[in-house]
């Protein structure tokens, strides 16, 4: 019986030894893996992706790592990545840990645990999707990826500034001291603010009316900040708020009427006087 368990354990040990190790690159120098055929869908296999970046949401750079985990069973996995359903590129991950399978005395002995890095460089601004894929490369004549698992996960880079147009005030005079502050941005923003005369910044949520303005010159300056925290700065408007021009003296106007009234009155009736 002592020979029996010791020659299971040297052939576990041997097969052990004989399995291929993942390599770890940071930034890896992939091959296309190609034609794809995915069988993700009609095979339970037990292997695992996940991927733990990019989350399923908005970055502010271009520049975006993707890392996930790759967990199986047995042979070792040729591991594939595509963006926005381009070419599958393939990636070496590194091994993190191995255990025994919970069925030790047959096939595949051991559970491997491998994570896959690499940096994705100069992607635009917009929605994108990422898809890992884990499975065998053919090579040869029936040259092909055949897919066992995969995962995928979409993100948003948002790069730009939001874009303000000032509509109210414009640069010009204005006798009133209420003015409307309006203006549009061309997408969804965090904080909006405006600052008067260089003042500190106050928070709106849209569009406001500048009141109380003293008699002179005025600058206003408009502030959205979007979803990422890009800072968008409108132009610059200077305007003038002088007085009311001083109403017009009806009094006097009447009172001069009058005046001319009886005046002529008092020719009419001279004149007639002395032809009598």
């Amino acid at each position: 019986m002592e020979n029996y368990i010791t020659k299971r354990l040297a052939l576990i040990l041997a097969l052990l030894m004989l399995l291929p190790l993942c390599y770890f690159s940071h930034e890896a120098k992939a091959d296309t893996l190609s034609p794809l055929v995915d069988r993700s869908e009609e095979l339970n296999v037990t292997a695992v992706i996940e991927i733990n970046s990019p989350q399923n949401t908005t970055y502010s750079t271009r520049e975006i790592l993707l890392n996930f985990t790759l967990v199986y069973e047995g042979q070792d996995y040729d591991v594939g990545y595509s963006v926005d359903g381009g070419a599958i590129q393939r990636i070496q991950v590194s091994k993190i840990s191995e255990k025994p399978a919970p069925y030790l005395f047959m096939p595949p002995y051991v559970r491997v645990t491998c994570r896959g890095t690499i940096v994705l460089r100069d992607l635009s601004d917009g929605i994108h999707a990422i898809v890992v894929y884990g499975g065998y490369y053919y090579g040869g004549i029936n040259q092909r990826f055949e897919v066992f698992k995969r995962a995928s996960t979409n993100f948003t880079i948002d790069t730009v500034a939001p874009n303000i147009s000032l509509l109210s005030p414009e640069t010009k005079v204005y006798n009133i001291s209420t003015l409307s502050l309006n203006f549009t941005v061309n997408e969804p923003v965090s904080q909006l603010t405006y600052s008067l005369d260089g003042q500190k910044n106050v928070t709106i949520s849209g569009n406001t009316t500048l009141t109380n303005l003293s008699y002179g010159e005025h600058n206003v300056t408009v502030y959205a900040t979007d979803e990422v925290g890009i800072i968008g700065v409108s132009e610059t408007i200077s305007f003038t708020i002088t007085e009311p021009p001083e109403p017009f003296p009806t009094t006097l106007v009447v009172a001069s009427v009058i005046t001319v009234v009886v005046v002529g009155i008092g020719l009419i009736v001279y004149f007639k006087k002395r032809k009598h």
